[in-house]
């Protein structure tokens, strides 16, 4: 998955165009607009959401990336709170 970063700026009817140029003709895409506010930062949370929504994550679901069982690793005594 490649991820392309560019501003834009929106006329007074929301409106806005998206130049990427001809390397990108005939792909999908999924966009996701972030509103920019001057004080405002990104919280964790909703970086986090939005990381959700979205495929970023999605190849932790292919089965090639379920490698461990519960056979692996030293078991944890809770306890004694000693391996």
């Amino acid at each position: 998955m490649e991820a392309v970063e560019r501003n834009i700026v929106f006329d007074d009817q929301g409106n806005s165009v998206l130049i990427l140029g001809k390397q990108f003709s005939k792909k999908k895409a999924k966009v996701v607009v972030l509103f920019k506010e001057e004080e405002e930062e990104l919280s964790e949370k909703m970086w986090m959401k939005i990381a959700d929504q979205g495929n970023a994550f999605d190849f932790w679901n292919e089965p090639s990336e379920d490698i461990y069982t519960l056979n692996d690793g030293i078991p944890y005594n809770q306890q004694n709170n000693e391996v």
